[in-house]
C-alpha cells in the first residue's frame, strides 16, 4: 500500500477555511499536508504554501492558526479571513523523517521553481491560481517519490537500545471481530522503565491503528501482502471455539 500524496481539496475559486475546517476535520486526523491559501487581505493574487509534517491533530492546528490569524470573512468586512484553494496529504509514518516526506519534499521542489515568483519570504508568490494548482497537482510531480523510511533495526538490536511502548516487533497473526472488522495480532518491542526492559502484552489492531506505530506500516504492508489480505480478500470471520449452550 503506498502512501503517495493525494488530492484531498482542490478549488480555484478557494473556500473560507474556517467553513472548510468545520466540514473536514475528520479528513486531516493523521495527516501529513501540503497547501495552499490566500488572505482576504491581499487585493492582488498572492498565495502562500505551506506543509504540517507530525501527525495527529498538527494539520487542523496548522490550519486553525490562519483562521485566528486573519479571523473569518463576514458582510461588513471582507478583508478578513482566508481561504483555502488546494490540500494534498497523505498518512503520517512515524518512520519516515521529515526530510523524507512527501509534503517537504515537495514544498523544496515548489520553492525552487517559483522562486522568480515570491513576493514576501520565500512562501508567497504573486501567480495566477490556475497556472500554480496546474504546476502542484502535476501528475508526475506527486507521484514522482513514495516515502523512503529509515532502515529498521533487529529487534534485538532495539530492544539493546531501549525500544520505545509503540515500537513493533512483528505482526504475529490476524483474525476478524465480530463486526467484520480485519485485526492484526501485534507483538511489540521491549520498552524502558525504571531501568529494566519491560514486554508488553500483545494486542490485535486495525491496520489504521498500526500504520500510526513505530515500524508498524512498513511490518503491515509486508504482511497484509504476503497473505493476500487485499481489501476483497479478507478472510471469513473464524468459527467460534465453544459450543452454545443447550437451553
Amino acid at each position: 500500500m503506498d502512501n503517495k500524496l493525494k488530492i484531498l481539496y482542490k478549488n480555484n475559486k478557494g473556500m473560507e477555511l474556517d467553513s472548510f475546517l468545520n466540514r473536514n476535520r475528520a479528513l486531516l486526523a493523521n495527516k501529513r499536508i501540503f497547501y495552499v491559501i490566500k488572505s482576504n487581505l491581499d487585493d492582488k493574487e498572492v498565495y502562500k504554501i505551506g506543509i504540517s509534517e507530525r501527525g495527529a491533530n498538527a494539520a487542523t492546528a496548522r490550519l486553525l492558526d490562519y483562521v485566528y490569524n486573519y479571523g473569518v470573512s463576514e458582510d461588513d468586512n471582507k478583508c478578513k479571513g482566508v481561504k483555502l484553494y488546494l490540500l494534498l496529504g497523505n498518512r503520517y509514518n512515524p518512520n519516515v523523517t521529515e526530510a523524507q516526506s512527501a509534503v517537504r519534499k515537495l514544498e523544496t521542489k515548489a520553492k525552487a521553481y517559483l522562486k522568480d515568483y515570491r513576493e514576501r519570504g520565500h512562501e508567497r508568490f504573486s501567480i495566477k491560481i490556475n497556472d500554480l494548482l496546474n504546476y502542484l497537482i502535476d501528475e508526475e510531480l506527486i507521484e514522482e517519490d513514495d516515502e523512503i523510511p529509515i532502515a529498521r533495526k533487529t529487534p534485538r538490536v532495539a530492544e539493546r537500545e531501549e525500544g520505545a511502548r509503540d515500537s513493533v516487533k512483528a505482526i504475529t497473526g490476524h483474525t476478524v471481530d465480530r463486526r467484520g472488522q480485519l485485526k492484526f495480532i501485534v507483538e511489540f518491542l521491549k520498552y524502558k522503565e525504571g531501568g529494566k526492559l519491560v514486554s508488553q502484552p500483545n494486542r490485535k489492531l486495525t491496520y489504521d491503528e498500526l500504520v500510526e506505530l513505530r515500524d508498524g506500516k512498513g511490518l503491515v504492508d509486508a504482511y497484509v501482502k504476503a497473505n493476500g489480505l487485499g481489501e476483497k480478500e479478507k478472510p471469513a470471520p473464524p468459527r467460534p471455539t465453544r459450543a452454545r449452550r443447550q437451553k
